[in-house]
């Protein structure tokens, strides 16, 4: 039976529509020995969902708050800030060789924030030919979000 990248038995808040576009590009590493860092885990049920799915995978979970839940032996966890250089290069060294081959940022949703992560990741931290995803980036135009639609910039 194909092994098909389902949320079935973990506690995640990925959408179906995300699991359909992530088994579409992610595919082609499902059997191979990857690095994966996701920035952002809220309960951590999406580091085991990656883990039964790159079963060879490397997965390095990063969030601001700590999760409680056992991890299998491929399956990291660190506490720190999405934000931080310092730390995201240590993270790098720690796990990898070479860079990460996925990288999600699921954190914050701030547009500042998520843009600080990506200056520091995409280009020392992310192999090349890797995937680099930013997550929920539609919050920029709710209304009601911190940085969204109605957000006026204090530097005009």
């Amino acid at each position: 039976m194909k092994r098909k990248l389902s949320k079935d038995k973990f506690d995640t808040d990925k959408s179906s529509n995300y699991l359909q576009n992530y088994e579409n590009y992610f595919s082609r590493f499902k059997n191979k020995r990857i690095n994966l860092l996701e920035l952002g885990v809220y309960r951590g049920g999406s580091l085991l969902m990656w883990s039964k799915y790159f079963k060879k995978g490397n997965i390095v979970g990063v969030d601001i708050n700590n999760v409680d839940i056992k991890l299998p032996k491929n399956v990291h966890m660190e506490v720190g800030d999405q934000r931080d250089e310092a730390f995201l290069d240590k993270i790098c060294e720690k796990y990898t060789d070479e860079g990460f081959d996925i990288i999600i940022d699921d954190a914050s949703h701030y547009g500042n924030f998520t843009e600080a992560s990506f200056l520091i990741c995409f280009n020392k931290m992310l192999k090349s030919g890797g995937i680099y995803v930013i997550e929920d980036w539609g919050t920029g135009y709710w209304e009601d979000w911190p940085d969204g639609k109605a957000f006026r910039s204090s530097n005009k």
